[in-house]
């Protein structure tokens, strides 16, 4: 983990959760959003931030303008994590 100084507290970003999950639940292909510290090549490091978990990752230049998620929101960073989907083994 990286030895950053946490910038936010968890309370901060409470205050737009229904706002940013509204916001981004209707871009396609986002499946939730949470809050969470945010991963840097593979690594957490001490920033609080939004976590948005898609089905997969595209690149922005493919994407139209409203269906790209933003670095931030509110002013707090976001982290777009791609979710890995279960499957039923039995």
């Amino acid at each position: 983990m990286s030895d950053q100084p946490i910038q936010y507290k968890r309370e901060d970003l409470l205050q737009y959760r229904t706002q940013i999950i509204y916001d981004m639940m209707s871009i396609p292909g986002v499946l939730c959003v949470s809050i969470g510290l945010k991963e840097v090549n593979g690594e957490y490091t001490n920033q609080l931030c939004y976590k948005i978990y898609v089905k997969d990752k595209v690149d922005t230049s493919q994407l139209p303008d409203e269906h790209i998620i933003p670095n931030t929101y509110k002013g707090f960073p976001t982290d777009v994590v791609v979710m890995q989907t279960l499957r039923k083994v039995a």
